[in-house]
């Protein structure tokens, strides 16, 4: 994969027909793959959310979410590792801000 432009610090893309979203896991400079695909009937989503303490106040850290929307009358199967097994059956998954994955969103 070549290194993205360096013109994107942040991106949120959700709700948007994406069938693959490959990119650098934030803070990595450009080492660690941050890689999601969309197999069958469904999109997915990336998004960096701040986290919230308890009063509903910033806390200065942040997450990465990945969303599966299933197209109408599909279903939503379950996020897949490279190897095919199976993460996680929740539509949307959180993870440790920076982590680098390459993850299979199945829809049937």
């Amino acid at each position: 994969m070549s290194k993205p432009c360096d013109c994107f610090s942040d991106i949120y893309v959700t709700g948007n027909p994406t069938t693959c979203i490959r990119a650098w896991a934030p803070g990595s400079n450009g080492t660690l793959p941050l890689t999601l695909q969309a197999e069958g009937s469904g999109h997915v989503g990336l998004s960096f959310n701040p986290i919230y303490n308890a009063q509903w106040k910033e806390t200065g850290q942040w997450e990465q979410s990945y969303h599966a929307n299933p197209k109408p009358g599909a279903r939503f199967v379950g996020w897949f590792d490279m190897s095919g097994g199976l993460i996680s059956t929740e539509t949307t998954l959180q993870d440790e801000y920076g982590a680098a994955r390459e993850l299979i969103a199945r829809f049937d």
